[in-house]
Formats: structure tokens, sequence, C-alpha cells
């Protein structure tokens, strides 16, 4: 049985600066795709009245919402105000 040579490939630093730009570049797309479909989300639910509607309580008041607050460091460690 024959045998032949190895294909030998050789990887320059050009090339692989090619390919870290071309990830960035996709990256950079994918992050500005997802700013995008964020805005017109945001847009919709503003041009819908959902989002004024997700910051209302039943009764038509604003509503404060207590969840996404930060617990201050005496309510972390358990010390009252």
């Amino acid at each position: 049985m024959l045998r032949r040579e190895p294909t030998r490939i050789e990887v320059k630093f050009d090339d692989i600066a090619d390919y870290q730009d071309r990830k960035d570049r996709a990256k950079a797309q994918e992050e500005a795709e997802r700013r995008a479909q964020q805005e017109f989300e945001r847009r919709r639910r503003v041009g819908t009245g959902e989002y004024h509607a997700q910051n209302m309580n039943p009764n038509g008041e604003k509503r404060h919402d207590q969840g996404n607050r930060q617990k201050t460091r005496n309510e972390r460690l358990g010390l009252g105000r």
C-alpha cells in the first residue's frame, strides 16, 4: 500500500487576525440586532399602552415595584432601619 506525506497546514498571524476580526464583526452584528429588537419591543409596548399598563395598578395608580428595589446594607444584614 502506498503512503503519501501528511498534508501540511500553515496558520499565519494574518489568518488569526482575520478570524478574530470576523468573530468581532459577527458579535457586533448580533449585539446590534439584539438592541434593535429591544427598541422595537419597547416602542411597540409604548405605542399599544402596554408599557403604561405594566406600571399601573388596577386602581389606575402608579405601581411601586418593591420586588426590584435593592436592599440597603442594613436590610441585608438584618439590622432594620
